[in-house]
């Protein structure tokens, strides 16, 4: 996830799910042919889903398997991480779980709570008409990215949770999200750079570069990013 000098908000309103093409790892699988459940929170599946097999778990993905946000289809998978474990594709998360910039995590219905009492968060993912949210990772502290493996990341629901995946990008390198940047360091989408998260007022920042605002705010504290 990146920070925006004029804006925070991010893809899927909060965060991107990681292997958005085809899931090849499921080649031979046939989708259902209707709609089915991807939250595993609550009760019973409602009864406009179709329930999936065992060793299957729904996953937004269209008939030939490809990532797609509005649809659902059933998919053999190979495992059951816990929510925020490293991945590297939503069938390693098992059911009721995709893997995200978050690592796997748990998928709610709008207006729901989550497990911890936490509210789902809104993303662009809809099925049968019901949007679909996600529940929150553990918080991290966004001036102590080491507390994470891969770093911490601000999100625009005003969190900050540690994210699955860092690349080689130091300050000043060319970025697109927070996982092109090593751990240290975050995207600021409007610089296109990375660099690293500063609060408003205090001298995070290198010496003469200025905390730029992004509107920001975790745990009533508003942070920004550094300018380069």
């Amino acid at each position: 996830m990146n920070l925006g000098r004029s804006a925070v908000a991010m893809s899927l309103a909060g965060f991107a799910v990681v292997a958005g093409g085809c899931f090849s790892d499921f080649t031979g699988y046939a989708a259902a042919p209707t709609q089915c459940n991807p939250v595993a929170l609550g009760t019973d599946s409602p009864a406009e889903f179709l329930s999936c097999r065992s060793g299957e778990a729904c996953l937004f993905a269209d008939a030939t398997l490809s990532f797609d946000p509005a649809h659902t289809s059933c998919v053999a998978v190979r495992g059951d991480l816990p929510v925020g474990h490293a991945c590297a594709a939503s069938g390693e998360c098992g059911r009721g779980k995709m893997c995200t910039n978050l690592g796997c995590t748990e998928l709610c219905f709008a207006g729901d709570s989550c497990r911890d009492g936490e509210r789902c968060l809104p993303s662009e993912l809809a099925v049968a008409g019901r949007s679909v949210g996600y529940c929150p990772t553990a918080a991290c502290a966004p001036l102590a990215p080491d507390s994470c493996a891969d770093g911490c990341t601000i999100f625009s629901e005003g969190i900050a949770a540690c994210r699955n995946g860092a690349g080689p990008g130091r300050r000043g390198s060319a970025c697109s999200a927070d996982t092109d940047c090593a751990r240290d360091f975050a995207c600021d989408t409007t610089q296109g750079r990375c660099t690293t998260y500063c609060r408003l007022g205090q001298s995070d920042c290198p010496k003469g570069k200025a905390c730029l605002a992004d509107g920001a705010v975790v745990g009533g504290i508003a942070y920004g990013t550094c300018a380069l």
